[in-house]
């Protein structure tokens, strides 16, 4: 067992954990902070109080609660409690002079206000399924910054105490493949806590309710297969260094979104600027994050559950494994042949 390593591992995940307990006490203070606005529950609560507002019970056929509040002053508010599944309700007011159309969402709270020049609708759900997704692709992010600390595991080595590296009573082969193998566990755990702190985040402000559905599942998968293609990546670029591979790691996402930027948009035409695009584009299939998909293109059809994925989802995924699988082999081989 490589201590070293996983000593390493230990640190940064430690890190990770210190930066995402900040985030959580932030989240804590902006929800203080907000505590005391104006929310649905002001407007209610105000067409409840009002003398001769009517106030009717009923329940629905497939079990909904509904309340219904209508005002003097014309005002009509339909809750419709769906236990769990949260509420539905619907706030119907005169129209004021500046309103206009609005939409936001945030996690399992969805707020939808609309006009009709003579009344304003506001429409709330208070426990929305929020996409597993997002979770995911925040997951993806803390897993990345994780993969890239980590990602000189050989040059570590070889920084002054590879003679101590050798004498190991392990081969080289397998010593690589134990330190690789402690590092992969240490990208792909720090994304599980990404994944609980944003809940824990979320838990602050209201009841989560997450969907997990076929787009989730494909994100998934990336999300484990691209932060591993980008740590061999790394990995295999400083394999056989000795110093400065500090540089390596700090410059390597600049020199990613250069590279993306220049392969992604068009630069003007003109030859050389073709040029450019053209070498740009080459090396970007090489870079596992060219293989991602951060939006919903990966589903065009719903069926249930279970969302249909593009035909493009398998051979971007095929092609970070291979990535993962070349990387890593090409580190490992580069390392065997670093001499003391």
């Amino acid at each position: 067992m490589n201590y070293v390593e996983w000593l390493r591992v230990r640190n940064a995940l430690r890190g990770i954990a210190i930066a995402l307990a900040v985030m959580f006490f932030l989240a804590a203070i902006v929800r203080l902070s907000v505590a005391h606005l104006t929310t649905v529950d002001t407007i209610i609560n105000d067409v409840k109080t009002q003398a001769g507002t009517k106030k009717t019970v009923s329940t629905l056929p497939d079990g909904t609660v509904r309340t219904t509040l209508i005002s003097p002053r014309g005002e009509r508010v339909v809750i419709d409690n769906h236990g769990y599944e949260g509420e539905k309700i619907v706030v119907t007011q005169p129209a004021g002079p500046h309103e206009h159309v609005s939409s936001v969402l945030f996690g399992s709270l969805s707020v939808q206000k609309s006009t009709d020049g003579k009344f304003t609708t506001t429409t709330v759900y208070t426990n929305a399924p929020t996409p597993f997704f997002f979770l995911i692709g925040f997951a993806e992010l803390v897993a990345l910054i994780v993969a890239t600390i980590l990602g000189a595991p050989f040059a570590r080595e070889n920084a002054g105490h590879l003679e101590i590296s050798l004498t190991k009573p392990i081969g080289r082969v397998a010593m690589a493949i134990q330190t690789m193998g402690a590092d992969a566990v240490g990208v792909l755990a720090s994304g599980g806590m990404a994944i609980v702190a944003a809940i824990a985040v979320q838990a602050l402000f209201q009841l989560p309710h997450y969907e997990f559905d076929g787009l989730s599942f494909y994100a998934l998968m990336m999300s484990v297969g691209l932060p591993l293609a980008w740590y061999a990546l790394l990995a295999a670029a400083t394999a056989s260094m000795r110093r400065n591979y500090g540089a390596v790691l700090g410059l390597s996402w600049p020199v990613l979104l250069v590279i993306m930027s220049l392969g992604s948009s068009s630069l003007g035409g003109s030859i050389v600027g073709n040029a450019v695009h053209d070498i740009a584009w080459t090396i970007m299939r090489a870079i596992p994050l060219t293989y991602a998909s951060f939006g919903p293109a990966d589903t065009v059809v719903t069926t249930g559950s279970l969302s249909v994925a593009d035909p493009s989802f398998a051979p971007r995924f095929a092609a970070v494994c291979a990535l993962l699988a070349i990387y890593g082999a090409l580190a490992v081989w580069q390392w065997r042949r670093v001499e003391a």
